[in-house]
């Protein structure tokens, strides 16, 4: 028997340790190195939740810093 397909929403470049699944509020790009750049509605894997607000995640594969007030918990 073969094996399952992978879930609708299976992403092959989210890590295998994030926090939460969160989704962006708003449009977010400062040009700055080791800022996330994302759209509106955008889905990042939470990695880190800084104490000053900001977090860590991946986009597409890309890590990056961005503000906690930008996204929301998509659960």
């Amino acid at each position: 028997m073969p094996p399952l397909p992978p879930p609708i929403d299976y992403d092959i470049t989210a890590p295998a340790d994030y926090l939460d699944k969160v989704v962006a509020l708003y449009n977010y790009d400062t040009g700055k190195p080791g800022d996330l750049v994302f759209q509106e509605g955008d889905i990042i894997y939470l990695t880190s939740r800084n104490e000053d607000g900001w977090c860590e995640g991946f986009l597409n594969g890309v890590k990056g810093f961005f503000p906690g007030n930008y996204v929301e918990s998509s659960a």
